[in-house]
């Protein structure tokens, strides 16, 4: 049995006062086992606390053996039934693990690799351990879930201090529309929106929006009635987004290259009563029981109509926009999303980007996306232009070219995966063309200090925000910012939660984890939105009461955990949701697809790197023949968007399982490179 090499350990010895010593022995004879029990039990707690959400073999030492401990507690088990587990189910173990805690006659001694295990959470550990060898003295028929690891002052700091972020703002009364007719009355001459030749000023757009928004309350539209969207960029796209909030309602952006089933079912579970779209799109989309509005044909009638603003009921607690992102049971989810966190989140950015400098910012990407929002509507905050790229040039290239042309944006904001493309569209011009934005706001999935690499070599100066959030959350609420010159390791931290943004993280059970230890991160503040359009259930399953104060918390199924200096670092997804090119995706939506697919038992989908180490969505199949990746790519598009179809197909004939039956995840990553 291999032991620690003395060379590479450390101690941290851990004494307990005779009474408290005296009392765990009681604790063990009423549980017909020993004080080393009890503290091994206590040891397992501690080490399901600081382990996070994953699978964690914690080890015990006694009499010089390694005994695995009991795995995967609940947080409803009693203390005083730990121990008899314990007693019962510890088998030998090799002891040569990073951490490793034996018994002792005065208490206990925690044996720790300096390299994996730091001295910081070594010491919190010992702290740790004291604590609850009091509670369970105390107490032995505890709840797990009712012991607090962390004790008072280090509970207030992750409750109160961390999230000391209380901050009045400008804008707080208003709505999204609201901001474009300040500017509107302030500077009516200036260009507000481009899109190639086209260009509209803000006299011109508040007017135009003005007289749809009349036309629109005519048909019945008001707060909180959904009014869908099927519009490309164009400067009609802003006219209509901005037509449908000053009649009080809600957009639902229908992106026009989605599947016709996707977008009517979009359709059918908000009931929209209005379609507002353009004669050469309204056939993208299925027949309804809607008021359809064609933005070219109805032109010249809604020309006639007032130009002054119209009165609306809306509130900042009215919905501005139901998006939908991916579910996973098969259909999307709409998001509601009131004006009161839209606006907070564009406040922060007006207030941290300094969006009152620079020209403003082109928008390449869907409006279906809420990564679109800040583009669309910030620069219209502050008397700015709004580039949108056209649809007949590619997304990126056409970003590309407008900072190749020697713009003075005030930011782009993109996802990482755009940031490598875009770094070749602008070899050729690099250093001009890297300044082109003043900022890069990058938010939908990790970032890595790799692909700001062409920044850094041209234009290290640039300013970089890594945003962090959720649709549910409006937008962003976290937020780390630098030049990108300082961003050279990787993954590139979340940074800190912004004004009025309340963050906690936590286990299973909903109990706070000391910090640098991984958990779920729960969302509270200004930013978090109503729920899930129709879905009550979803609804209080993902948006629940705060346990840590007043209001609601969104569950996000993200694992992040606290740096040393308290700034946030993403770990993963507790379930398997993935985010591709930006795009949040629920894999069991595409599984379902693929399983419909001839011949197809099961299916797996996932993101795997090639021998580039590109991420690719990949589709493992299990069936009895190959399936080709072009006729199950093209099946799949019939009913899904193109971001959600795989790139790659791997045939097996059986999956690779668990010891418990459950289809093996880990050992998929490494098959077909």
């Amino acid at each position: 049995m291999s032991t620690f090499a003395p060379a590479r350990t450390a101690s941290r010895a851990v004494r307990l006062p005779d009474p408290l010593r005296r009392r765990l022995a009681d604790v063990g004879r009423d549980c017909a086992a020993t004080r080393d029990d009890v503290l091994l039990a206590v040891f397992q707690v501690l080490g399901g606390r600081w382990s996070g959400p994953r699978d964690l073999a914690v080890i015990g030492s006694v009499g010089g053996a390694g005994l695995v401990l009991p795995a995967g507690l609940s947080g409803t088990v009693r203390f005083d039934a730990l121990v008899r587990q314990v007693h019962e189910a510890g088998h030998p173990a090799r002891t040569d693990a990073a951490l490793l805690f034996t018994p002792a006659p005065d208490g206990g001694r925690f044996d720790y690799r300096p390299g994996v295990v730091g001295p910081e959470l070594v010491e919190s550990l010992a702290e740790g351990c004291l604590r609850l060898c009091e509670q369970v003295a105390a107490d032995p028929s505890v709840r797990l879930a009712d012991l607090d690891v962390l004790g008072p002052r280090l509970r207030h700091e992750l409750v109160h201090e961390r999230n000391a972020t209380a901050t009045s703002y400008a804008f707080a009364q208003d709505c999204l529309h609201h901001l474009l007719e300040r500017q509107a009355d302030r500077c009516p001459d200036e260009t507000a929106v481009t899109c190639g030749a086209d260009r509209l000023s803000y006299r011109e757009l508040d007017t135009a929006a003005n007289r749809l928004a009349h036309h629109l309350i005519a048909l019945g539209v008001g707060p909180d009635v959904p009014v869908c969207v099927l519009l490309d960029r164009s400067v009609d796209l802003l006219v209509g987004l901005l037509g449908v909030l000053k009649a009080g309602g809600c957009y639902v952006p229908l992106e026009p290259s989605y599947p016709a089933s996707r977008l009517a079912f979009m359709a059918t579970e908000t009931a929209a009563p209005v379609l507002v779209t353009r004669s050469d799109l309204a056939g993208r989309v299925p027949a309804a029981p809607w008021t359809v509005v064609d933005v070219d044909t109805d032109r010249a009638r809604i020309d006639r109509l007032p130009a002054h603003r119209p009165q609306s009921a809306v509130t900042p607690d009215n919905l501005a926009y139901v998006i939908y992102t991916s579910g996973s049971t098969g259909t999307p989810k709409g998001v509601m999303a009131p004006h009161r966190g839209v606006v907070h989140y564009l406040a922060w950015c007006g207030w941290r980007y300094r969006a009152h400098e620079g020209t403003g910012a082109p928008v390449h990407s869907s409006v279906s996306f809420d990564l679109t929002v800040t583009g669309l509507f910030l620069p219209l905050m502050y008397g700015r232009t709004v580039t949108l790229v056209p649809e007949d040039e590619h997304p990126v290239v056409g970003l590309g070219d407008q900072l190749a042309a020697g713009a003075d944006f005030t930011f782009v904001k993109l996802t990482p995966g755009h940031l490598p493309l875009l770094a070749q569209c602008l070899s050729e011009s690099a250093t001009s063309a890297a300044a082109g934005a003043r900022w890069l706001v990058v938010g939908g999935e990790q970032l890595t200090a790799e692909q700001l690499a062409f920044w850094r070599e041209h234009a290290p100066e640039v300013m970089v925000a890594n945003e962090y959030g959720h649709t549910e959350t409006s937008v962003a609420c976290v937020m780390e910012c630098a030049p990108v010159g300082e961003l050279t390791s990787s993954p590139v931290s979340i940074g800190r939660p912004f004004w009025n943004t309340r963050l906690y993280v936590v286990d299973d059970e909903l109990c706070l984890v000391p910090p640098g230890v991984p958990g779920e991160v729960l969302t509270g503040g200004v930013g978090v939105t109503r729920g899930y359009w129709g879905r009550p259930a979803l609804t209080a399953e993902k948006f629940v009461p705060n346990p840590f104060g007043p209001g609601r918390v969104y569950r996000s199924g993200d694992v992040v955990r606290y740096l040393p200096d308290g700034r946030l670092e993403f770990v993963a997804r507790i379930d398997r949701q993935l985010k591709v090119r930006g795009f949040r995706v629920e894999p069991g939506e595409i599984e379902a697809r693929v399983m419909a697919y001839p011949g197809v038992r099961q299916a797996v989908v996932a993101l795997s790197e090639d021998r580039r180490g590109t991420a690719r969505l990949t589709a493992y199949v299990e069936s009895a023949r190959p399936v080709s990746t072009q006729e199950l790519a093209a099946f799949v598009r019939e009913l899904l968007p193109e971001y959600m179809v795989p790139e790659k197909v791997i045939t097996l004939d059986a999956f690779p399982l668990t010891p418990n039956g459950k289809i093996d995840h880990s050992g998929l990553a490494g098959l077909g490179r």
